[in-house]
């Protein structure tokens, strides 16, 4: 079994490597948003981690962590709300 950083590893990996083979398919530039295709093929696969809501530290997930889509910090739950501004929970 995977450690949390590798699992975030892969996650981001799998998304990078996913992102670039539809930025080079003619069908898939037809789409708006390539970013979020990307993350639901990886959410149907089951292979996005931290899927839960947290308050705190996102294990695997280290300060200094750079991510280029709101998409890909979905795959790797450090943000949820992709159609939004800032993802916030509320009070209980």
């Amino acid at each position: 079994d995977l450690c949390p950083r590798e699992k975030v590893s892969k996650a981001r990996r799998l998304f990078k490597i996913i992102f670039k083979e539809l930025l080079v398919d003619v069908e898939a530039k037809r789409t708006t948003r390539i970013d979020h295709d990307v993350r639901m093929m990886l959410k149907e696969q089951n292979m996005c981690v931290n899927t839960d809501y947290r308050v705190g530290e996102v294990p695997g997930i280290l300060v200094g962590d750079e991510f280029e889509y709101k998409t890909e910090m979905s795959v790797v739950g450090l943000h949820f709300g992709i159609m939004s501004g800032i993802d916030c929970q509320e009070m209980r």
